[in-house]
């Protein structure tokens, strides 16, 4: 799918530019029109240089078609423009020779510009899907359920989405810079640098859980999905981890367990829980 490119405004030279191809090419005709019109008023007055306006319609034609039909126009419009010269004048062998260099430098220089052009509208349309691009990911970054913290290969937080900062009580703008290992606790901070090195060494690291630290102090269980991201020369840019609050499912696992191990009545361990207990106990033993 094309990505529209943005226009400049409503500018007369944006207007004339724009539109599908048979309309532009509509366009350049009428220009070529308009040329000999003038040429035929202009060029009794003065003489064989009025050839030299025929650098109008070439560039026209070269930003309106295209570079090669630009060049092209340049060159051809030395045939039309020699034979009306000699039809109102006469005699044209003494300007042949300028003429011819005319519109060689003319054709060069329309080929040129509608290189140029050309040029100029690529970079249009790749800016235009880089910004939509941008803004899918932007949308795609802050309005998902998850937090996602982007880290450089030191663990220094380099941006957050509004999830991460509200589920850990910061504002996006205080947690950029930080240290990562400020918002883990102090017993998983090794484990935090060995799943570094790990995806440093090319492994891909499964789901794991972390206990994070809020600005409160108070603790948060999270599911991380930890990934080493690479530059477009396959260097390691930067690490992408997206978490998921954990707590209420961590709350539901352990009032299974409670429920599945203790008895409703009592509140003590069922039997079950018991023979268990007896099992381990009798293992310690040996």
């Amino acid at each position: 799918m094309k990505t529209a490119v943005p226009r400049g405004g409503n500018s007369l030279g944006s207007s004339f530019l724009s539109g599908t191809p048979g309309q532009r090419l509509r366009r350049a005709w009428l220009v070529l029109g308009v040329y000999f019109a003038l040429f035929i008023l202009i060029e009794p007055i003065i003489g064989p240089f009025a050839s030299i306006g025929a650098f109008l319609p070439a560039l026209a034609w070269a930003m309106l078609v295209g570079r090669y039909a630009g060049f092209l126009c340049g060159l051809l419009l030395f045939i039309p423009n020699y034979f009306l010269i000699l039809l109102l004048e006469g005699e044209v062998a003494r300007s042949t020779p300028f003429m011819a260099g005319g519109h060689l430098l003319i054709a060069l220089v329309s080929y040129v510009v509608g290189d140029i052009h050309r040029l100029r509208q690529q970079l249009a349309v790749e800016l235009a899907e880089r910004a939509a691009g941008e803004a899918r990911y932007r949308a795609l970054f802050d309005h998902t359920h998850d937090a996602i913290l982007l880290l450089d290969l030191d663990l220094k937080i380099e941006a957050v989405n509004e999830r991460a900062a509200r589920m850990l009580g910061f504002d996006a703008h205080e947690m950029v810079g930080m240290d990562h290992h400020m918002i883990v606790v102090e017993d998983e901070c090794e484990d935090l640098d060995e799943r570094l090195d790990a995806l440093m060494a090319g492994e891909r690291l499964p789901i794991y859980e972390r206990t994070f630290r809020r600005k409160d102090q108070s603790q948060l269980r999270v599911e991380v999905d930890a990934a080493l991201i690479f530059d477009a020369d396959g260097r390691p840019h930067y690490v992408q981890s997206i978490c998921r609050d954990i707590t209420d499912r961590k709350k539901a696992e352990e009032q299974l367990y409670h429920q599945a191990s203790h008895d409703a009545l009592t509140g003590l361990y069922n039997r079950l829980m018991f023979y268990e207990l007896l099992n381990q106990a009798m293992e310690r033993a040996k």
